[in-house]
């Protein structure tokens, strides 16, 4: 069930790829033909931010190979096809991507005694291997006819020599095994994503035999730690020899070209002098942003976060700038000190530039303008939860806690009838809506068309100022106050963002100081210079036909450098930036091509 975890964590099962193929590719179909039938190297589309070239996919060659040997044929015909051929190749390349990331492999051995030379072979085996014993009459597959000619096509190639030989191996790898491979990890990704579990008919076969058998067996043991290890030698001769008799074996074939690799990654921080910078450039910007006619435009031209056409809007001829819903001091991440210049400021008023860390730990510097101001009659009310739904508890079935509850909420009220300048202590103390309480310490601006629950909403509409009492909702029992009640002032607002990002100086410092020093420590260990420098040393590897590294994605200097002519184990990478913001050093553990392989491999 690992494998399922995997697969649950790391994608959206078939609903991934749905989505992310409405999205991967945004070139309109008849755009990218004629792509395909212009002139140069040219991008049709992009996967994980990288470009795909009209090359990597090679859509004509299998767009004239699926109409070969056809006459004449219709355009609306032909044109349905090549999208179901483009719409197919979409998919496959989604859920290689995936069967990647989850690990889903099919072995040499599922290959050959399950999917050739078993009882449940490949669709496309089955088809060609399945006769009619009368005319017309149902077809019936030839296990034995698939065997006679697996036997006849490994005696030929075994007869083979030299360019022959490659030549007959890898028709077989990309006519037999690479198909054969591909269906069936489809169905076995398509069977997790239904069903949440996999087996194979033989492994089912071999539980419920171990199930039901009942052998007797006489056994001696000997602990392998009783063993000395000085009385078994096994020299560099030895394992020579193995080698040298074992290299051509199938089991030990290399399908692909792979490069396994140490390797670290170095932080390109963002100095002070970086975020000084961006905050003179946006403090340039201030004025022009405050006399701005047309606020869309100008966040549009200015702002990292670019924006969209939103439906909220005060009136017809309010500008349409997100965010769009009014500017709530209590909501907004801001510092409290720029929430209230925000809430006190003036139309056409700008705030900042200041500095800003999301949630998300992402470093920015922001310029605020109010862009519209309107009043509205609110009554301002601050609430105690005393909750029972929230800490799951149900009438009917835990009456006694709900009364006791009830119970502590009118306590409260005559606490705070007393003295209500206990609310702010009361309310830190008991209340169960901790988050809403951080955000706005308990206080809510109730108007008729607020999206709150009858009763509190009624008894802040109905009320006097000053009345305290304890209302019952479906969330449990609210001490409720109300502080205020008249025109209140809100602002809508305009953002515009800059991520602070190192600057060419402080990556070249970054590269220099720390890429380099590192590279001259890791020529002799790279583990001990991945220590001295307090950086975390990693392990992965990539193949030549798809060169996405588990952890990395598809890094493509990474990938030319590590399969450059030449490069062989032990070489060391220079710094190669990353498109997250950091430096990539790497090097190569393994160097293995394909077919046979090295002794060092």
């Amino acid at each position: 069930m690992a494998v399922i975890g995997k697969i649950r964590e790391k994608s959206g099962l078939l609903v991934f790829i749905v989505g992310l193929g409405l999205l991967l590719f945004i070139i309109p179909f008849n755009e990218i033909i004629q792509k395909f039938q212009g002139t140069g190297e040219q991008p049709i589309g992009e996967i994980n931010g990288e470009e795909i070239m009209d090359s990597d996919w090679n859509f004509n060659a299998r767009s004239q190979n699926m109409f070969q040997g056809y006459g004449n044929i219709p355009d609306d015909y032909r044109i349905q096809q090549e999208t179901q051929l483009w719409n197919q190749m979409i998919i496959d390349t989604l859920l290689k991507t995936e069967v990647e990331k989850i690990g889903l492999q099919v072995s040499q051995t599922e290959l050959n005694d399950y999917l050739i030379l078993g009882d449940y072979p490949d669709d496309q085996l089955k088809e060609q291997f399945s006769f009619e014993l009368a005319p017309g009459g149902e077809k019936v597959f030839r296990k034995d006819s698939v065997k006679k000619w697996y036997d006849r096509l490994i005696t030929e190639t075994a007869s083979l020599q030299g360019d022959q030989a490659a030549q007959q191996k890898r028709n077989i790898y990309q006519n037999i095994e690479v198909p054969f491979k591909v269906n069936r990890l489809k169905k076995k990704y398509n069977a997790m994503a239904k069903f949440a579990v996999i087996a194979t008919n033989s492994e089912t076969t071999k539980s419920l035999i171990e199930k039901n058998a009942t052998l007797e067996v006489s056994y001696v043991a000997k602990e392998v730690n009783t063993v000395p290890n000085d009385s078994v030698s096994v020299s560099d001769a030895d394992v020579k020899s193995y080698y040298e008799k074992h290299k051509n074996e199938v089991k030990w074939k290399i399908e692909d070209d792979r490069r396994s690799f140490d390797y670290v990654l170095i932080d390109i921080t963002p100095t002070d002098v970086d975020k000084e910078n961006i905050m003179k450039n946006l403090d340039k910007v201030k004025t022009a942003f405050a006399n701005a006619s047309n606020d869309t435009s100008f966040v549009m031209a200015n702002s990292d976060t670019k924006i969209g056409a939103q439906q909220q809007q005060q009136n017809p001829d309010a500008l349409d700038v997100m965010p769009a819903q009014e500017f709530d001091q209590f909501q907004s991440a801001f510092p409290a000190e720029i929430n209230t210049q925000i809430s006190n400021a003036q139309k056409g008023d700008v705030i900042g530039p200041f500095p800003f860390t999301g949630k998300d730990g992402v470093a920015k510097v922001i310029l605020v303008k109010v862009r519209d101001a309107f009043t509205r009659n609110e009554t301002q009310v601050r609430h105690i939860l005393i909750g029972t739904k929230t800490n799951g508890l149900e009438e009917g079935v835990n009456d006694k806690e709900i009364a006791a509850k009830s119970k502590l909420a009118d306590s409260i009220v005559n606490v705070l009838k007393a003295d209500n300048s206990k609310f702010a202590i009361l309310a830190t103390q008991f209340t169960d809506d901790k988050q809403g309480f951080a955000q706005n310490k308990g206080y809510y601006n109730v108007y008729p068309e607020a999206g709150l629950v009858p009763e509190f909403k009624n008894f802040a509409l109905e009320g006097n100022v000053g009345d305290i009492k304890s209302v019952k909702t479906d969330y449990g029992y609210h001490v409720m106050e109300i502080t205020k009640r008249g025109d209140f002032s809100h602002n809508y607002i305009a953002l515009i963002d800059k991520e602070v990002k190192p600057s060419k100086e402080t990556k070249m410092s970054v590269f220099e100081m720390q890429g380099l020093a590192f590279i001259n420590a890791a020529q002799k260990s790279f583990e001990k210079a991945a220590d001295k420098f307090n950086l975390e040393a990693k392990k992965d590897e990539i193949r030549l036909s798809y060169p996405l590294s588990r952890d990395l994605g598809y890094v493509k200097p990474l990938v030319e450098w590590s399969f450059a002519e030449g490069r062989k184990s032990g070489d060391v990478s220079t710094p190669i930036e990353t498109k997250d913001g950091k430096y990539l050093v790497a090097k190569l553990n393994a160097v293995a091509n394909y077919g046979s392989p090295s002794f060092e491999a």
